[in-house]
């Protein structure tokens, strides 16, 4: 049960008091950054993200730093984190929204870090990661796993939207943005996305481009693992891999999603997409 009378002012104080399994269930509003020491809770919003804000006030101050970015105990569903920032120095200059934790059903946005603007080190769960920004690498997020996320207009000096190490599972990836044409960064600008142990699987990833506008989609390098995607791919690809480079005709729907076309109000024309992902 939940009662007003256990209610308290911040929310830093609510995960404070938290028991491990607990819930803190949070009103909408706009709220401090947190620190949660990796503690095994859920932090809810009521309301969703459009209505429960964590704003890190475009400071030298990360919205949500959850303690541990390789044990992911706490979880965060239903928040937007806006204009985080850290930029402090190597090693701990990761994460401008967010460092660890789970995060489901969250937009992270307007976000700055040298190394995943949006989110280091974290599990995304139907997520939206856009416009965030990283002076070096990884806009969107870095060292990550996303499921069923959406990566837009994200930049970064090299990989604009997921740096390397990090796993993708049913993905957009859209409008992300090289600032760089200077290809002394890896050999090649075309490292736009992904670079390292990568695992990407059933995403599409189109659009993305680098700052002298040559395609800069995927580059399939090393570790690389992509299958069953639309994508422009850079270097070798196993002709197994069901890689698809074609235009998927992506549609925006009212509320600003990239959405397959089938099926939509006013868009007549099929996506290629449909049917074409792994059978899960």
């Amino acid at each position: 049960p939940c009662y007003r009378e256990a209610a308290v002012k911040t929310l830093q104080r609510g995960i404070d008091l938290a028991l491990p399994g607990e819930t803190v269930l949070v009103a909408p509003g706009v709220y401090a950054p947190v620190s949660t020491g990796n503690k095994r809770i859920v932090i809810k919003g009521v309301g969703g993200y459009e209505k429960c804000v964590i704003d890190g006030g475009g400071g030298n101050r990360r919205c949500a730093n959850f303690g541990d970015a390789s044990r992911r105990y706490t979880v965060m569903d239903g928040f937007t984190l806006r204009n985080g920032c850290e930029r402090t120095g190597y090693g701990i200059s990761n994460g401008g929204g967010a460092y660890g934790g789970v995060l489901r059903n969250c937009l992270l946005t307007g976000n700055l870090a040298s190394y995943g603007g949006g989110a280091y080190g974290s599990e995304l769960h139907s997520c939206r990661i856009e416009r965030n920004r990283a002076e070096n690498a990884g806009g969107g997020v870095s060292e990550s796993t996303a499921t069923s996320c959406q990566f837009v207009e994200n930049t970064a000096v090299t990989e604009s939207a997921v740096e390397g190490y990090s796993h993708l599972y049913h993905c957009t990836v859209v409008g992300n943005v090289v600032t760089t044409s200077d290809t002394s960064f890896y050999g090649s600008v075309n490292y736009a996305n992904f670079y390292g142990s990568s695992y990407v699987y059933d995403c599409i990833i189109w659009g993305n481009v680098s700052a002298d506008g040559s395609v800069a989609n995927c580059e399939k390098i090393g570790a690389n693992y992509i299958m069953n995607c639309f994508a422009k791919v850079t270097g070798p690809v196993d002709s197994t891999a069901g890689i698809r480079q074609e235009d998927p005709r992506l549609a925006v729907n009212d509320a600003g999603y990239y959405v397959l076309p089938h099926g939509c109000h006013g868009v007549h024309h099929r996506t290629p997409c449909i049917c074409c992902g792994g059978q899960n």
